[in-house]
């Protein structure tokens, strides 16, 4: 089951400023992720739902609603 993916405003920003190459690597890493929003390639951070994994050529912070399966970018580094 997919998660659905939503991106802060500061991060709809970053990505809309990316080449067309650059978001479709993010686009696809943060699919990865939404597929397994807890897998064993991300890390936590603060607590169980708040993240980091690698997105393409990417690092993303997001925030985890399980109860509503929806992933949050909150940082793309």
């Amino acid at each position: 089951m997919s998660y659905s993916v939503k991106y802060s405003p500061d991060c709809d920003k970053i990505r809309s400023q990316l080449s067309s190459s650059q978001r479709a690597s993010l686009d696809r890493g943060v699919a990865l992720i939404a597929g397994d929003p807890y897998g064993s390639a991300t890390s936590e951070m603060r607590d169980r739902d708040h993240r980091q994994a690698s997105a393409g050529d990417f690092i993303v912070v997001y925030q985890v609603t399980a109860e509503f399966l929806f992933i949050t970018v909150v940082r793309i580094v």
